[in-house]
């Protein structure tokens, strides 16, 4: 598989928008759209490369330069293992696994309580409500703001309800902050001010 690696980590599901500039990425972009490949995307940290990464597709090619460059949008599919790497081509490629979830039921109240919460921050933040009526706990994560430690360590994760109780527990900590700021701040609509 081609492996792109980068400072992001990426989950099943997500666009992500790209701009490829370098020419080892660009001959890589191309052999993509020459065999209708997958690429894989590693999140590099401390000078390495990560094993478990995500697969993506290119969805669309937004503009093509003349000098090669690209930019593009790419869709996560399937989370991978790299188990050896190869520099037999400009770009770095590897052998790579395919990653599935452990067979389990999904715990319906674990996913509620998910649900629930996730929809709370959003109505905080006057956000965007709603989610898919197919959602998976990668459709929560992608939107949430998580270090990239975080993000790779629940792409890693192989349970959904394990990954559904992270979610669960990180915005427990988050909401109870949210909520006051969000009072403060209907409380004190003139900035502090007094009114006449």
């Amino acid at each position: 598989m081609p492996l792109f690696p980068l400072d992001v980590v990426v989950f099943p599901g997500q666009a992500l928008s790209l701009h490829i500039f370098e020419d080892r990425y660009q001959a890589m972009i191309a052999d993509c759209r020459a065999g209708d490949l997958p690429f894989g995307i590693c999140l590099v940290a401390g000078g390495e490369v990560r094993p478990v990464g995500c697969a993506l597709v290119i969805k669309e090619i937004l503009r093509e330069y003349p000098d090669g460059r690209l930019d593009l949008v790419a869709l996560g599919r399937r989370r991978f293992r790299v188990d050896d790497t190869h520099k037999d081509r400009p770009y770095l490629t590897g052998t790579a696994v395919y990653l599935d979830d452990e067979q389990e039921l999904v715990d319906h109240r674990l996913a509620g309580a998910a649900e629930e919460r996730f929809l709370q921050l959003l109505a905080l933040l006057g956000a965007e409500t709603g989610l898919p009526q197919a959602w998976s706990s990668f459709h929560l994560a992608q939107r949430l703001d998580f270090s990239l430690e975080e993000r790779q360590a629940l792409l890693e994760t192989t349970s959904e309800n394990a990954r559904l109780r992270f979610l669960v527990q990180r915005l427990d900590l988050v909401l109870p902050a949210l909520e006051q700021r969000h009072d403060l701040s209907r409380r004190a609509p003139n900035n502090g001010h007094l009114r006449n």
